[in-house]
């Protein structure tokens, strides 16, 4: 709404006065009075938020898959399950979740030996793909290994497990060069349900010197005899 100001000082004046409350000029209706617009209203400044520093000052990892500060103790981003660290240099320990087809258990010791960890669990998958342990000590669903405890694994000295290929073991299916024990075992010295090798003890033998069922060769008698002795068996 326009207002009036006094032609004398230039105060700014209501329509209702008379007198100007400033300089005291009489002001009446015969005399002219200059309209003046509002003076318009400015903006107060928007102070914008403080930034705080960039990730890579704070110890952080930008994600090269989402552009999210990542901890650089991560190989995967917890956002959008991009790698994030270097292959070459995995976690000892990975518990995650983070993209889809990833699950599972990793983990390793530092020490090693000719290059593997001394141990090494694994279970689940990683980037789609099954994980395998592989230590001189190796515990997981696949796993190979100088000792190996798997469901399915190699085992260069020792096996234990389910389906076990090795020098020695002792598994559902174990398939050995010396002594295999389950109940399908082969070996130079098999024991089992269904046994092949040199030496076969089991339900069914096949070898060149076997114990079974209706059958006992004599010299399979005596050297199982004399393995269960050095065993402590009998």
């Amino acid at each position: 709404m326009a207002r009036l100001k006094c032609p004398q000082c230039g105060k700014r004046l209501k329509e209702t006065d008379r007198f100007c409350k400033s300089c005291g000029a009489a002001v009446g209706s015969g005399l002219s009075f200059e309209p003046v617009m509002p003076e318009p209203v400015m903006p107060a400044p928007v102070t914008p938020a403080p930034i705080g520093p960039a990730p890579e000052e704070a110890g952080l990892r930008t994600c090269p898959g989402c552009g999210q500060p990542v901890s650089p103790r991560l190989q995967w981003c917890p956002h959008c399950g991009a790698r994030v660290g270097p292959e070459e240099s995995p976690p000892r320990h990975v518990h995650q979740r983070g993209r889809r087809g990833d699950w599972g258990f990793e983990w390793r010791t530092q020490a090693e030996v000719l290059g593997w960890p001394l141990i090494h669990v694994a279970f689940g998958r990683r980037g789609g793909k099954l994980r395998v342990a592989k230590g001189v000590i190796a515990v997981g669903q696949f796993a190979i290994g100088v000792i190996t405890f798997a469901q399915f694994g190699v085992g260069l000295l020792f096996g234990f497990g389910q389906f076990l290929l090795g020098a020695t073991a002792i598994a559902q299916f174990a398939v050995t060069l010396f002594f295999g024990l389950g109940q399908l075992a082969t070996g130079w010295v098999a024991i089992g349900q269904f046994a092949l090798g040199y030496y076969a003890l089991g339900q069914v033998a096949v070898g060149w010197h076997t114990w079974m069922q209706g059958h006992a060769d004599p010299e399979a008698r005596r050297f199982f005899h004399e393995l269960a002795r050095w065993i402590g068996l009998i």
